[in-house]
């Protein structure tokens, strides 16, 4: 994908999937669709986070107190997990203000 310009990056393939789906389950909500805006903002800090966890989430953990093992990366991706749902769940937006990046 990085030789032609005009291909479409991972990440907006699943941003598509991902607002599709949370546009369905507004719908279904009868809430207005979420801006897609916001999708691609969680979507991004989704990838960020994972990527940032595995270069320097020992790292991380450590200067927060925390020892660096297995149980602690495990929890802190699981609640990484559980907030960005929650978020992409919210009706409307979650009222994360975010704007075009």
């Amino acid at each position: 994908w990085r030789d032609d310009p005009n291909r479409v990056g991972f990440l907006q393939e699943l941003t598509d999937v991902i607002q599709t789906l949370r546009e369905k389950d507004a719908k279904q909500a009868g809430d207005p669709p979420p801006s897609r805006d916001e999708t691609e903002f969680l979507t991004m800090l989704g990838a960020i986070a994972a990527l940032g966890d595995g270069l320097f989430g020992s790292v991380v953990r450590r200067a927060a107190g925390h020892p660096d093992d297995a149980e602690h990366a495990r929890k802190f991706r699981d609640q990484f997990a559980d907030m960005l749902q929650n978020l992409l769940r919210a009706p409307n937006g979650a009222g994360t203000g975010t704007t075009a990046i």
